[in-house]
This record gives C-alpha cells, structure tokens and sequence, in this order.
C-alpha cells in the first residue's frame, strides 16, 4: 500500500459571483443586460445543486448577450472546471487575465489550475501576479511555496510558506508545510515548533500529532548518534521513522547507513529493498 505525505495544499478559490438584477423599467440596453445577469445567477443555482452542464448553458446564455461581462466569464470557467473541463477553463481564465489584468481570483484560479496540471512555470507566473496585485493573499504564497518544493528548492520554498503564515498565523495546513520543510531541511526544533503551533489551533489534527511524534523522535535518535556513531539499528530505527512519515528518501540513506556498520543486517537491508519500490511507485 502506497503511503505519502498529504500536507501541502493546493487552494483553489471557488466563489460564484451571483449580482443583483436591475429592477426599475430599463431601456433595450439596460433590459439587456439585465437578462444576462437572469441567466448568470441561474447559473449559479445550477452549481449550487451541482448541475454544471445546465450551469455552463446559463452562462454562456449571459455571455451571449454581453461578451464584457466577466462574472459570467468568471463562473463559466468555474463550471468547466467542476465539471472536469480542465482545457476550457484555462481559456475562460486567460481570456479575462487578459482582458482585466487586476482580476485577482482569475489570476490566483488560473495559477491554481496551472499548478494542478503540473504547468509549475505558468503557475509561478500568475501567482506571482496575485501577490503584486494583493500582497495579503496567503494561499498564493502557499501555492508557490509548494511549487518551489515540487522544485527540490527549499529555502524558496520555505520563504513562501512564511511569508503565508505570517499573513495567516491560524492556517493549520500552512503551518504543517512549513514544518514539513523544516523537516526536510533537518531543521527539527523548528519543524517542532510549527506541528505545536498547528495543534494550537486545532488540538485533534492527528497528523500534526504523528508528525510532532515523529519529529521529536527523529531529534533524539540523533543526538544519541552523536555519542555512539556506530550503532547500527539506531539509523534502522531512523529509517523506520522516514518511511512512516512518507520520507523515504531520508529511510534509504538511514538504513544504507546501517548497512555500512553492519552488512549482515537482515532488516536494513529488507527495508531499504522495500523503500526503494515504494519510491519507484510513488
């Protein structure tokens, strides 16, 4: 059974834009437009109840009238993008990053999307808008601080997810990142620091307190290495403790370790075995 760290999210902002509809007796244009606002918040009623295809037609009904109008625009890439039409939406989205270049929550969605699709260089560009245009957006430095570790570049990384949690010091997913990177960086007091800060405000997070265990662990199995060097089921225990927590990397190199001080031990040598297929798999 695969078994991998799920600690950085991935955000994407999923507000329906539902407006007012002009109520005193318009002219044609006015009455135009009016009609297209109808049809976009009986788009948004469709998404509510999850009907995305009767969504879709609604919006597109909206914009049919009204081309400018970027609500409709806005919704109908939501919708494709429920609805499982990745491609669409990114075209919606770019058409109003495009056409209205301070419309966070395109930017932010486009980038998010650019993210999930594994387009880390269009994503970073977009979010890096968000961030000019609103410096308080928090999931946008999480986003990138994700892309920077889907980058093997920690300290980016770990600028990003600090910077988010100093704007959002109660984001329990943000704070578990950013502990995630301490981890990796074998900074584990800090690591600690921030599983503690995130059972703060969430005291049941369960992964916060495997985490914590594993991190406090990890620390003193390390420092008894630094008075006997040599013992060999300490790094298999080390290991153990980086395959639980997904690291396995880290449990390679530990049980390597023990391989070298004791070739002839049996566990190292299964597990290190073992770990290497889940990293093939992984």
């Amino acid at each position: 059974m695969k078994k991998t760290i799920q600690i950085f999210s991935i955000v994407l902002c999923l507000g329906f834009i539902c407006l007012p509809v002009i109520a005193e007796e318009p002219a044609q244009e006015k009455q135009e437009y009016s009609e297209a606002r109808v049809f976009n918040n009986n788009g948004v009623d469709f998404v509510a109840s999850k009907k995305y295809a009767d969504a879709i037609k609604e919006f597109k009904k909206a914009l049919d009238i009204d081309k400018s109008f970027q609500a409709a625009r806005y919704n109908l890439a939501l919708a494709y993008y429920n609805s499982g039409k990745t491609k669409d939406a990114i075209s919606e989205l770019k058409y109003l990053t495009n056409s209205s270049y301070y419309f966070v929550n395109a930017h932010y969605n486009l980038g998010t999307i650019y993210l999930r699709e594994g387009m880390l260089d269009e994503a970073t560009e977009q979010l890096n808008i968000v961030i000019e245009l609103e410096p308080s957006h928090a999931e946008a430095y999480f986003n990138l601080g994700f892309i920077y570790f889907k980058k093997d570049l920690l300290d980016d990384a770990l600028t990003y997810y600090k910077e988010g949690v100093e704007i959002r010091p109660d984001s329990v997913k943000g704070r578990m990142s950013l502990a995630f990177i301490y981890e990796k960086k074998n900074m584990f007091k800090e690591a600690a620091d921030e599983y503690m800060k995130a059972l703060e405000f969430n005291p049941d997070n369960q992964d916060a307190k495997q985490a914590l265990g594993g991190v406090q662990a990890i620390s003193r199995i390390r420092e008894y290495l630094k008075s006997d060097s040599k013992d060999a089921w300490a790094y298999v225990y080390l290991g153990h403790i980086y395959y639980a927590r997904g690291m396995y990397k880290e449990a390679v190199d530990n049980y390597n370790k023990a391989l070298q001080i004791d070739p002839a031990n049996a566990t190292a040598k299964t597990s290190s075995e073992k770990t290497v297929v889940m990293m093939l798999e992984a």
